[in-house]
């Protein structure tokens, strides 16, 4: 009797141990999780001030004048549509005959500069004769960029005949929405936020080939959701983090393909603009060994590309503003400059008076 009692006592210390030993691992994980600076779920976040949740886009530009969270504080104006200014007037400059529309992600919407110093401003004040409207937006990438040109072409709010994508290579994540992407997109409601994505699938035999490009796989894309918190996740960062490695776990796949998808939304992006009557123009602002197949891409489709680059280290803190923002006014400049030349040099004499008019793109004004 004694000894079973022994032993019911030893098993209940052993479990107690055990128990005990979880709760330090438990509450270890979750202090070395708040020091890495992480929380738990918020049960709501704060709207962000310049966008709005879009059913097609994921977020879209809000008009209406807000400030930069990043050192002096621009302030930002977007125009109903969500249209960065780049003009005083949103009137159409009096001697505009050309209409060039950009889009892209941040940088190209000029976050952190004021409005008169985005390219874009710049661009119309360099060429009179351009109308330039700015689509860029906030975290876009690829596939963002594109469809929002063509939702405002639909819409009737632009008429382009050039249509400008500020590319930089880590728009890539962006396309397929990586995990590590996914860490920094949250909804208005507190939950992971997964924006407009793509990816390939094996095209069905009688299907092969896809979208035409004979690589018997046929591009997907699918609407923007957003991903229901685990259990306690509100409460514990520990459990955030694990959903975090699960996430990176679960779409590693999309990594792998990022840059064959990117490589055919580039092709889509000029399909879609050549429908337009436009023509399509990939403006290079950042990327290095990883920009060769893309380049590629673009020239075997016969696309224009600008490599606007800037020659300096672009993380260079004399190039961002206040040291570690987005690229400042410098690097506008210098990209408004290269896009000009390009311009004036390449399109606009295409739509000079008397002009042969097998020169102009097709759907030019006449």
């Amino acid at each position: 009797m004694a000894a079973t009692a022994r032993r019911a006592l030893f098993g209940l210390a052993a479990a107690g141990l055990v128990v005990a030993l979880l709760a330090v691992l438990l509450v270890a994980g979750e202090w070395l999780a708040r020091r890495e600076q992480l929380a738990p779920l918020p049960a709501r976040l704060r709207e962000e001030a310049w966008a709005r949740p879009d059913p097609m886009l994921g977020w879209v530009p809000r008009a209406g004048v807000f400030h930069a969270e990043e050192s002096g504080r621009a302030a930002m104006t977007f125009l109903p549509g969500g249209r960065r200014a780049t003009r005083a007037r949103p009137d159409p400059p009096p001697d505009a005959r050309v209409e060039v529309v950009l889009v892209g992600g941040s940088w190209t919407a000029g976050y952190g500069v004021r409005d008169d110093e985005t390219f874009g401003w710049l661009l119309g004040e360099a060429l009179p004769e351009v109308r330039v409207e700015n689509l860029g937006a906030g975290g876009y990438g690829t596939l963002q960029s594109g469809m929002r040109a063509e939702l405002a072409y639909a819409q009737r709010r632009i008429a382009p005949d050039v249509v400008v994508y500020g590319f930089a290579t880590f728009h890539a994540m962006r396309n397929v929405d990586t995990a590590a992407w996914a860490r920094g997109l949250w909804s208005t409601t507190g939950q992971r936020l997964a924006p407009p994505r793509a990816e390939l699938v094996a095209a069905p035999p009688a299907d092969a080939g896809g979208d035409a490009s004979g690589a018997g796989e046929r591009l997907v894309v699918h609407p923007p959701q957003t991903l229901p918190a685990w259990p306690l996740e509100r409460h514990f960062a520990l459990v955030r983090v694990l959903h975090a490695r699960w996430l990176e776990f679960a779409w590693r796949e999309r990594e792998r393909q990022a840059p064959a998808v990117t490589q055919r939304l580039l092709r889509r992006f000029a399909s879609s603009v050549r429908r337009m009557g436009a023509e399509p123009v990939v403006m290079v602002l950042f990327g290095d060994d990883e920009l060769r197949p893309y380049l590629q891409e673009l020239h075997d489709g016969g696309v224009a590309t600008l490599d606007c680059r800037f020659p300096d280290d672009p993380k260079s803190a004399a190039l961002r503003v206040g040291g570690t923002g987005h690229p400042n006014a410098t690097v506008h400049r210098y990209w408004a400059d290269c896009l000009r030349r390009h311009l004036k040099h390449r399109v606009l004499p295409r739509f000079a008076p008397g002009a042969p008019p097998d020169r102009r793109p097709t759907g030019a004004p006449r």
